[in-house]
């Protein structure tokens, strides 16, 4: 008897600690990147801004489309300028190949048209981790 009631409070007890972790993770972002697509072209006479909140610790991808070969210029601004720990970490190419870590802007030559992503996040090298909001604008000419 003592026996099923020690396996029934350790079942309840893994079952309770599996439910907290899985609302926990839905309130952090767990370690998902948080996608934002946007139709962008090269024929593009206004840039297109994305504006985010930051979650500490969670890397936010930026996806936009290019129909042409372009030169592309990013910037990250936070809203109320305190953000020095926010940065452009990579850029991922339509064939899969990245480039990166960047600063607070980066240019590039667009060579190919398809889907690129823009990777947001923290350097890992400084303390002070970023959270709040924050704009990139992204041009092509």
């Amino acid at each position: 008897m003592i026996q099923r009631n020690f396996y029934f409070a350790l079942l309840l007890g893994l079952s309770l600690g599996a439910c907290q972790n899985e609302t926990q993770r839905k309130k952090t972002g767990g370690n998902e990147e948080h996608p934002a697509k946007e139709q962008l072209t090269a024929d593009s006479k206004q840039p297109i801004i994305f504006e985010r909140r930051k979650v500490v610790g969670v890397k936010d991808t930026l996806t936009f489309d290019v129909q042409h070969a372009a030169n592309l210029t990013a910037t990250i601004k936070t809203i109320d300028g305190s953000g020095n720990n926010i940065r452009i970490n990579q850029i991922v190419f339509p064939d899969g190949s990245t480039d990166g870590p960047f600063g607070e802007s980066m240019t590039d030559s667009l060579t190919k048209a398809g889907t690129y992503k823009l990777i947001i996040g923290e350097s890992q090298m400084q303390e002070n981790r970023y959270s709040g909001a924050y704009t990139v604008t992204v041009e092509l000419k």
